[in-house]
């Protein structure tokens, strides 16, 4: 846990043989010194208070700026021999936009799916979301190697 618990006073005396800050290094010490102290306000009949400060603060600043986040999903390259694009008589998808979409006049230069069943799915996707135009595209097979990357 690594605290120190502080002792102050209402009236500014000290606590009678305690000690003004103890060191605290793990849960079930906290919990046996605060008993202590606990029982000591009702034999004396004082009023205090016990503040807990971090003793090690490099550690707990440490503990509590570190990142959290997820180490980064393993991808491999594939190669293939062929994938598909969306086309309509325009050309094919590059990306679809807030106004619109975007397209290429070169088939091949569009975004590259690794399978039909994802270009389809995506295309699916584009309908059910009723987006400006979206049944006018197709799935089309581009014969080029293109390499993709794929989790693990």
């Amino acid at each position: 846990i690594n605290l120190n618990i502080y002792y102050h006073s209402y009236n500014g005396d000290s606590p009678n043989g305690k000690p003004a800050s103890v060191d605290i290094k793990t849960e079930r010490e906290y919990f046996a010194e605060l008993k202590k102290w606990n029982e000591w306000r009702k034999t004396a009949g004082k009023m205090f208070y016990l503040t807990l400060h971090p003793s090690n603060t490099d550690a707990v600043l440490r503990r509590l700026r570190a990142s959290k986040r997820k180490p980064p999903r393993e991808k491999t390259r594939v190669e293939q021999d062929h994938y598909f694009v969306l086309t309509n008589n325009n050309g094919s998808l590059l990306k679809y936009t807030s106004r619109g979409y975007r397209y290429s006049w070169n088939k091949s230069s569009g975004k590259k799916f690794r399978t039909e069943e994802i270009a389809e799915k995506y295309r699916q996707q584009l309908v059910d979301k009723g987006r400006h135009q979206a049944e006018s595209w197709k799935v089309e097979r581009i014969d080029q190697a293109y390499s993709f990357l794929v989790l693990a």
